[in-house]
């Protein structure tokens, strides 16, 4: 799942003392929405939703 990819690549990068830069994407949305299949981009969206949500979790734990 796309959030706990995420999650693990935050756990791996912030071991980093100098920061770092995650890029998170959720492809299948838009390729799913040009095939008009409403109910897979719907649910890649929440799945995108959740992986911006564990970011957010670990933004709040780390505001340096």
């Amino acid at each position: 799942m796309l959030d706990e990819m995420a999650d693990k690549a935050i756990q791996v990068l912030s071991k980093n003392a100098n920061g770092f830069v995650l890029m998170v994407e959720g492809a299948s949305i838009d390729k799913q929405a040009h095939l008009m299949d409403s109910d897979r981009w719907i649910l890649e969206t929440i799945e995108f939703d959740r992986a911006v949500q564990k970011a957010k979790e670990f933004a709040a734990a780390n505001p340096d």
